[in-house]
């Protein structure tokens, strides 16, 4: 499989997809475009190209792991090669032409459980990659998870036709889900192998479409959550704000309130001095003694301030 330029033949964005034999293919190329109905169709190769290389990077990573874990441990694959080829080339060369005829059976399932294309899909490479979106091309830029998914689709649906295409036209046009494709394929009109790999295709990529599907539901999500928790801030922020100044209002009431009563104390107290100062001037020498005389005893306020009160009290008088 992988990408091999199936965009010449069949263009991603609007070329023609037969409904024979498969009349589910063109709704699987259809929600692919959706996933990319913001891209160009040099955007979607550069895609394609992406995946594709991510893909074969898996397998090639999968690959050296193993090899390296057979040179570190002397593993069991080394002794299926000739004595002076027991190095990573040889164990390469191995793992590309397949253990021998007379393998261990417990060799052939761990063999055959190394993920490869022998027994690993593209859409299953694919998946084992996170956060795809991550790599930076110019020539696909703020490229999606979903995208890579939808892209890969695209040329399995061109995988599909191309092999559909390899079937003998007769009665192609007559072929449907019945006993018509049985018929067709025991008339010998279709090739069963072809039939079989185009349908594979086909799964593979309604596959892609709907794990590109579920990656843009759940990133839509995500970004709802994140809007969600915004707007929550946002309140906190607001209610906090108004609480605030609703605290404030009431401080500066209770403020308010307490500086007038300060005020109507202190108003009440120097009347007292003054009237205490009026009905008692004749008993002092000076306004120095009177005070003396009153601060402390006849109102709780210093020396200094009932002299202050009688002294203001006296220009007013003088004023008048």
């Amino acid at each position: 499989m992988g990408f091999w330029n199936q965009f010449d033949e069949f263009d991603p964005q609007d070329g023609n997809v037969p409904r024979q034999p498969f009349p589910q293919l063109a709704r699987i190329a259809a929600r692919a475009r959706r996933l990319l109905s913001s891209r160009g169709k040099d955007e979607i190769i550069t895609a394609a190209l992406i995946a594709d290389s991510l893909i074969e990077n898996y397998f090639e990573s999968e690959e050296e792991h193993f090899i390296r874990e057979q040179l570190e441990a002397d593993g069991w694959a080394r002794k299926y090669l000739p004595e002076g080829s027991r190095d990573a080339d040889g164990l390469r060369h191995l793992l590309h032409v397949g253990l021998p005829d007379d393998a261990d059976t417990d060799d052939e399932e761990v063999f055959f459980d190394l993920p490869s294309p022998r027994n690993t899909n593209d859409v299953e490479a694919l998946k084992s990659y996170s956060g795809i979106a991550c790599i930076e091309s110019p020539e696909f830029k703020e490229g999606k998870d979903y995208e890579y998914f939808a892209a890969l689709a695209l040329w399995l649906i061109g995988d599909c036709i191309s092999m559909v295409r390899e079937l003998p036209k007769s009665g192609l046009g007559k072929v449907t889900f019945d006993a018509s494709l049985t018929e067709a394929i025991k008339g010998g009109r279709f090739h069963v192998g072809n039939l079989r790999i185009s349908a594979e295709y086909a799964l593979l990529a309604m596959e892609a479409v709907c794990y590109g599907e579920q990656l843009l539901a759940d990133e839509t999500r995500t970004n709802n959550v994140k809007a969600l928790n915004r707007k929550l801030r946002e309140t906190d922020s607001r209610i906090e704000t108004i609480v605030n100044a609703k605290v404030a209002e009431k401080r500066s009431s209770i403020a308010k309130s307490a500086a007038e009563i300060r005020h109507k104390e202190h108003r009440e107290l120097r009347d007292d001095v003054i009237d205490y100062y009026t009905l008692h001037e004749a008993q002092f020498s000076s306004v120095e003694e009177a005070g003396r005389a009153i601060a402390g005893e006849i109102v709780p306020v210093t020396h200094r301030t009932v002299v202050k009160w009688i002294h203001d009290h006296k220009k007013i008088q003088s004023a008048r």
